[in-house]
């Protein structure tokens, strides 16, 4: 089964079911990484409806993209709830510890989120899930 955004080929992207150490949140996020210097998938992104297993492809506008570093999650994920007309969605960016490794932090009590497990496109759609594209608008 193969996945295309904009006529870019996003099969290789995955869903990660993450978990918090803290409070037990559960969420998931996406992650999409070329296989070639070709491959160009800077400011695509993935925003969840949870409970539903609703995964949205779509791009950062010009906005968020250049001032990523200091824009809040929420912003985004506040965006696409506005244009798709849905309450529960989530966008998680990635955020640097004091080790300077990335990691995912919760949106309920702002703990570590971990990796629990990680499934192709494919299979997120095999086991129930549904995912959307939205282009640039």
């Amino acid at each position: 089964m193969e996945f295309y955004f904009n006529n870019e080929n996003i099969s290789r992207a995955t869903v990660i079911d993450l978990k918090c150490t803290h409070c037990n949140f559960k969420t998931l996020t996406f992650e999409i990484i070329g296989d070639s210097w070709a491959m160009n998938f800077i400011g695509i992104i993935g925003v969840f409806d949870v409970e539903m297993e609703e995964l949205f492809i779509t791009h950062l506008t010009k906005n968020e993209y250049q001032n990523y570093r200091t824009i809040n999650q929420n912003v985004i994920s506040d965006r696409l709830k506005l244009l798709i007309n849905r309450e529960n969605l989530i966008f998680l960016k990635n955020e640097i510890d004091e080790n300077n490794k990335l990691y995912k932090k919760c949106t309920k009590c702002g703990g570590k989120l971990e990796q629990t497990k990680m499934q192709s496109l494919a299979d997120f759609v095999t086991n129930g899930g549904k995912i959307y594209t939205i282009g640039i608008y």
